[in-house]
């Protein structure tokens, strides 16, 4: 989705390299979490304009969507949510006072310099990795309720230890935020990590094993992690966005949030050692 909307303004994609980040998935599970600090650190201080009640983390449910697609509904909390929204928004450096396009169209956010990925550091670990740490954790820990796919799996496996790492954030206006069917075309092996923040998102995948393709809602905290390769061809779309679907703990944290979608998207690639 990043790469298409980038192509049409030339601007040239940045990958960031994580070195040291990620560790061995048993040693992971025993360490805290990062962005459960983060969340910590945001409840402990609280804003007395972000009044956000603390909600226990539901039981995520996965769905395999097919061999090379894997959806897992309710992956993050409440607080979790509302942590990532919060690093977001202080590096947000996007031009919003340009006059808008004739024809609506979804917005990619800048994070300083008109870069349009978020730098990330091993040093400085973020909600947007500890969100592919956690996946990663989940499903190849056996934390969903269905097999994991052996392609998946492998992939998985893959970005486990040292790997490269790009996050960007889409913004979608809701109801008549769209994106096209398409491919990503990243041939270097990576796995795309798409999570929604805000008001769900009408999706829709359809891969070659399926007859018809599946339509479901993205809701705020799913994530969505598929084969962003030209073999895999998993065609995916945005078909519109539901209003009045914020969660409140984003609405309260944010009056744009009530209509709008961010769609935050990590993709990673594991580093083959020589």
């Amino acid at each position: 989705i990043v790469s298409l909307l980038l192509s049409l303004s030339s601007t040239r994609t940045l990958v960031i390299k994580t070195i040291g980040f990620f560790c061995d998935v048993d040693a992971c599970v025993t360490l805290p979490s990062t962005l459960e600090r983060f969340s910590a650190k945001t409840s402990s201080s609280p804003d007395p304009n972000r009044n956000v009640t603390p909600k226990s983390r539901m039981s995520p449910t996965t769905t395999i969507l097919d061999d090379t697609c894997i959806h897992i509904h309710g992956l993050l909390s409440a607080d979790d949510q509302c942590a990532l929204l919060d690093y977001i928004n202080e590096r947000d450096c996007t031009n919003y006072g340009a006059p808008p396009p004739m024809v609506p169209s979804p917005k990619t956010l800048m994070f300083g310099l008109g870069r349009p990925m978020l730098p990330l550091t091993s040093s400085d670990p973020s909600p947007a990795t500890e969100m592919v740490d956690r996946t990663q954790q989940y499903v190849l820990r056996g934390g969903h309720d269905g097999s994991v796919p052996i392609h998946c799996s492998n992939l998985l496996s893959s970005a486990v230890g040292e790997a490269e790492v790009s996050m960007a954030v889409i913004r979608y206006e809701a109801p008549d935020g769209k994106f096209p069917l398409h491919c990503d075309h990243c041939n270097d092996g990576s796995l795309v990590y798409l999570m929604t923040l805000g008001c769900a998102a009408h999706f829709f995948v359809k891969t070659p094993s399926m007859e018809r393709g599946k339509a479901f809602d993205l809701e705020s905290g799913d994530m969505l992690v598929f084969d962003a390769s030209t073999a895999a061809n998993v065609l995916h779309a945005v078909k519109g966005i539901k209003e009045g679907s914020c969660p409140s703990h984003l609405a309260e944290r944010s009056e744009v949030m009530r209509a709008h979608r961010y769609g935050v998207q990590c993709r990673v690639r594991g580093i083959q050692k020589s």
